[in-house]
């Protein structure tokens, strides 16, 4: 479970119980169109981050209106690069990362079948998680649109948030990261997919940098 927020400008709210106070979100934007940029973008806000104490800079959210914008099979590609230095350098027991982008799709990641890092549940394990909260005929009612659920992970152009490893535990003992997949997927798979795709577009003429 990521850190609760109340606002785009404040993160880790209601973790006071465990001794975290929260703090603001910083918005870095590169304008790399290449992923070698991008990993210096991303290694430069990762360590400003962590440079400071979680009430000046408690999580990041990078933007990247510049790489791989229309192109999900190169974004997510790129994602396994980024979760793979993060692991080797054991820097993800410090940090975490959760991608988004407009064209997100989860069934096209690989492992389609096994939990990543930074990317939604995959699908059969997303159903097995809904029965813990949901009876068997709400789920097989939800069943056709659960793929809705990649709208939550969609956003007008790539991001990348960074959070504290140590925030996304702490989170986890107040709440459970499972429940709040699945209310998630909940509200998206019995929302109205042409109003979801609607807002998605909305924003991306909005919000284009």
């Amino acid at each position: 479970a990521a850190p609760p927020t109340q606002s785009v400008e404040w993160a880790a709210t209601g973790l006071e119980k465990v001794n975290i106070e929260p703090g603001p979100i910083v918005y870095p934007m590169t304008g790399g169109k290449k992923l070698l940029q991008i990993m210096v973008d991303l290694w430069t806000d990762i360590a400003t981050m962590l440079s400071k104490p979680p009430t000046e800079h408690s999580t990041t959210l990078l933007l990247l209106p510049k790489f791989a914008p229309d192109d999900w099979d190169r974004f997510q590609l790129a994602s396994h690069v980024v979760v793979k230095t993060l692991t080797c350098l054991g820097v993800d027991e410090l940090a975490s990362v959760v991608f988004f982008h407009p064209f997100y799709e989860r069934d096209a990641v690989e492992p389609v079948h096994e939990p990543i890092h930074g990317h939604l549940p995959p699908g059969q394990m997303l159903r097995s998680m809904l029965l813990v909260f949901y009876d068997m005929d709400e789920i097989i009612d939800m069943d056709s649109t659960l793929h809705q659920n990649d709208y939550s992970r969609r956003t007008p152009f790539p991001m990348i948030n960074v959070l504290r490893s140590e925030q996304v535990q702490l989170a986890e003992q107040l709440t459970s990261g499972t429940k709040v997949y699945c209310t998630n997927a909940r509200k998206m798979a019995t929302s109205d997919a042409t109003e979801l795709a609607r807002a998605l577009a909305k924003d991306m003429v909005a919000d284009s940098p």
